[in-house]
């Protein structure tokens, strides 16, 4: 479950209006390499939630941390799988001209399956932007700095190519 308490600040309507749409959107998606959504809303006390499928496993970037610890790279068959699952879960949302925008091993899921099998699941679409739609405030970039495209840090418009550049960062 994802919560988002506080609302109340500046950015409240527009965090709360992002937030309902990443439920909505997210909610509509149904690749398996995406994680799914399966209820949202407000409780009385004011609490966003979204209700997700319950993971087991690490991020990517845990992977990569402990991979790193121990002075090792990631197999390139385990890259290319990876790789080739996040583009799975990504032309689904592209072809609802939805674009991630933080696309980044820390909302990449390696979930480990009961069978110990791993399925690669994008989390957090909590940024999603629709090609013909945006609640960004002029002057604001939402997004990890470490993973944009140029494109995306300079406010410009973007599409899903954005989202194929933060992969392959």
């Amino acid at each position: 479950v994802k919560v988002l308490s506080d609302t109340e600040d500046d950015d409240g309507p527009e965090l709360a209006q992002r937030f309902f749409q990443e439920a909505a959107t997210t909610s509509r998606l149904s690749h398996p390499n995406t994680v799914r959504v399966f209820d949202f809303g407000k409780t009385d006390a004011g609490v966003l939630y979204l209700a997700m499928e319950r993971l087991t496993g690490e991020t990517l970037q845990a992977r990569l941390q402990t991979a790193a610890s121990r002075q090792e790279v990631l197999p390139e068959s385990e890259t290319a799988d990876i790789a080739d699952a996040v583009l799975r879960s990504l032309a689904e949302a592209h072809a609802h001209g939805l674009v991630h925008r933080d696309l980044k091993p820390a909302n990449i899921f390696l979930h480990q399956t009961v069978v110990e099998e791993v399925v690669v699941k994008v989390l957090d679409f909590g940024i999603v932007k629709q090609h013909d739609a945006s609640m960004t405030q002029a002057g604001k970039s939402l997004g990890t700095p470490t993973h944009m495209s140029p494109e995306q840090a300079l406010g410009d418009p973007i599409d899903g190519r954005s989202d194929l550049y933060a992969l392959a960062v």
